[in-house]
């Protein structure tokens, strides 16, 4: 009885009930009630009868099923086309042959516009050519892409394009979801009418949400880590010439779709695990750009990332990083030992486990000592602390732990370093710098949406993740040619800068945008950003020209 009721798909107890009344009914000779299901079907659909006579009438008019609904909306009916289609199928209705544009513009309903197509061969260059958009903020980063050579680094790292949308027509259309703070893919359907956001990605208007979620598909991962190799090294003798401390961290971007194959990682903000791709970034500590980026991050090699990044570096500058600060969990002390062959100096957090608290809190007070750390704005500026060189596994040699209390937390925090020369203050002082890349990617979740436009495959989120990357670079670049906007973050950039409506002028020689009056206009106009800037490849070698009221 077991295996016939899994066969028929019953639990055995249901399976049991079945046979029970069966033989009941057997007996009082109702068999062939048993079968029959008393359920009674619906006599009317209320609906569909309402409606039933205005859809015949519209129909002889030889109205689509669309257009039915549409006029159906109209006079307060709310009803599905496969409603409609039903109906006409019940009245003997046979399906509409296939109409011309003229017959269907001759039904008068109205419909929504329809976007042209994207293709570059469309663009228009013509001189005296005239658009406008609402978000003419956009053209200030047209400069800064053509002084980092955005066509070439595209170009260099092989990303995909075709004869409708080059590879840097495509980059730009995705990025553009980035700088003007859009959630989704979908949303870039809002733009499909503004000509000028176009023109800033090299089109005649940009793509349809289809499009650029589809090209994310065809990039892979050293297409990506290419990128910000020629990314990074082209701002390097720039600005990251100096660059030695980095700030290192993890972060899991949760997948929100029921079916899905990714692991399960710790999401802070919700207190458990969830199906995520976790995320790899390196700061730099100083300048806080995001040097490096992967979403191809897997458990079983989660503690290789740091070794990865170190490599990526030295590709790039020829050395390693001198400082490496990063959190508990990030590797392992045998990644930490090769750090430390390689002359790499690091900071991390030690683990704290009962035996370590209990050994904390037993030292005598004689034990501890005080250093004051003088970092503006901070609550707790007096420490104290004991340093003891010590052992640990997989470690090889003594490394230098510091237990230190008073750092408005309960129980002791535990900092392992190899810097055996710097005073534990500098080196205090140094790790609280680390919190600025939390700061930063709170800010890729906040304005770029890292989180949103997740996927359930890596190389998607991957791709997202690079040009996050990107889109940070150029706010931080746009933020430091902005007298008393230095410091700022990009949801204020983007509100007092970018989000500003511009007419657009093509002449023979260059691309000039003309902005409405605005406050902050006078700090963008003494940055002067377009007057050393190269030509802009893409818009056919024309230079651009930032002109205010």
């Amino acid at each position: 009885m077991t295996f016939t009721a899994l066969r028929l798909g019953y639990t055995l107890s249901s399976f049991q009930t079945l046979v029970r009344d069966f033989k009941a009914n057997l007996k009082e000779g109702r068999k062939p009630e048993f079968f029959i299901s008393h359920r009674p079907a619906p006599k009317t659909t209320p609906k569909k009868d309402i409606v039933r006579m205005e859809a015949i009438t519209l129909r002889k008019q030889n109205y689509s099923i669309y257009d039915i609904q549409a006029l159906l909306k109209t006079k307060g009916y709310i009803i599905s086309h496969t409603a409609i289609s039903e109906i006409l199928r019940e009245e003997g209705f046979a399906r509409l042959s296939k109409r011309t544009e003229v017959e269907v513009r001759q039904v008068n309903i109205s419909r929504p516009n329809i976007p042209e197509v994207t293709d570059v061969r469309q663009l228009n260059l013509s001189d005296g050519r005239k658009v406008t958009t609402e978000y003419g903020g956009l053209f200030l980063f047209l400069p800064i892409f053509s002084e980092l050579g955005l066509e070439e680094i595209v170009a260099a790292s092989k990303y995909p394009g075709t004869a409708m949308i080059p590879a840097v027509s495509a980059i730009l259309s995705y990025l553009v979801l980035k700088l003007i703070d859009k959630e989704r893919h979908s949303h870039i359907n809002d733009l499909n009418f503004d000509e000028g956001v176009g023109l800033f990605a090299g089109l005649n208007v940009l793509p349809k949400s289809t499009a650029i979620s589809s090209y994310s598909y065809r990039t892979t991962r050293s297409m990506n880590l290419c990128f910000l190799e020629k990314l990074i090294h082209r701002i390097h003798t720039d600005i990251l010439l100096d660059a030695k401390v980095f700030n290192l961290d993890s972060h899991p971007v949760p997948h929100r779709g029921e079916e899905s194959v990714l692991e399960r990682h710790w999401i802070p903000s919700r207190g458990k695990t969830f199906k995520s791709v976790l995320t790899f970034f390196a700061q730099d500590s100083d300048t806080r750009i995001l040097c490096y980026s992967n979403a191809q991050v897997y458990k079983r090699s989660q503690s290789e990332e740091v070794l990865k990044f170190v490599e990526f570096w030295k590709r790039i500058k020829g050395c390693y990083p001198t400082y490496l600060l990063f959190d508990s969990k990030l590797t392992t002390y045998q990644n930490l030992s090769q750090l430390n062959q390689k002359g790499i100096y690091f900071i991390t957090i030690r683990k704290r486990g009962a035996n370590l608290l209990k050994q904390a809190l037993s030292k005598p007070k004689t034990a501890w000592q005080e250093c004051r750390i003088d970092t503006p704005k901070r609550r707790f500026q007096k420490v104290k602390f004991i340093d003891t060189p010590i052992t640990v596994k997989d470690y090889e040699g003594k490394i230098r732990e510091l237990i230190l209390k008073d750092l408005g937390r309960e129980s002791p925090t535990f900092m392992l370093t190899n810097d055996i020369k710097s005073s534990a203050r500098n080196i205090i002082t140094l790790y609280s710098k680390r919190a600025r890349i939390e700061n930063s990617i709170g800010e890729n979740v906040n304005f770029f949406h890292l989180d949103c436009l997740s996927s359930d495959l890596a190389l998607n989120v991957d791709f997202d993740v690079t040009t996050t990357v990107l889109a940070s670079l150029l706010y931080r670049m746009l933020a430091s040619k902005l007298s008393g906007f230095e410091s700022c973050g990009p949801k204020l950039l983007f509100r007092k800068f970018i989000l500003s409506k511009a007419t657009v002028m093509v002449t023979q020689e260059a691309v000039k945008v003309y902005f409405s009056k605005r406050s902050h206009n006078p700090i963008v106009k003494a940055a002067a950003l377009d007057k050393t800037a190269p030509p802009i490849t893409w818009l056919a070698n024309r230079r651009t020209f930032l002109i205010y009221p």
